[in-house]
């Protein structure tokens, strides 16, 4: 019997470190989508577009239950200032366009 409740320990033992593992490779996970993120848009001052916006939107969702809610809100940051940092490098491309077009004429 003795024999019986150490395996059963060990089993327990076992499963709580790959739950561990399986939280860390999901954490591991929304870290690489925030460090892309961030390498893309100090790369080409823009918020990223497509499959890359997909993914840090999965990842944010992922932080709110991996992580304390401090990360999600720094995430949700990065996400609003990098909108940001789009439509005003937008506005200003829009704004050069006309300033290049007046000049012409």
């Amino acid at each position: 019997m003795a024999e019986q409740t150490a395996i059963a320990n060990r089993q327990v033992e076992l499963e709580v470190l790959k739950l561990r593992s399986d939280l860390f490779d999901r954490r591991v996970q929304v870290y690489e989508s925030a460090h892309r993120w961030l390498g893309t848009i100090l790369q080409t001052a823009a918020a990223p577009e497509g499959d890359m916006r997909r993914e840090y939107g999965r990842a944010m969702d992922r932080a709110k239950f991996l992580f304390r809610p401090q990360v999600y809100a720094r995430m949700k940051e990065l996400w609003d200032l990098s909108v940001r940092l789009t439509l005003e490098k937008g506005q200003n491309e829009h704004e050069r366009a006309g300033a290049t077009f007046s000049t012409r004429l």
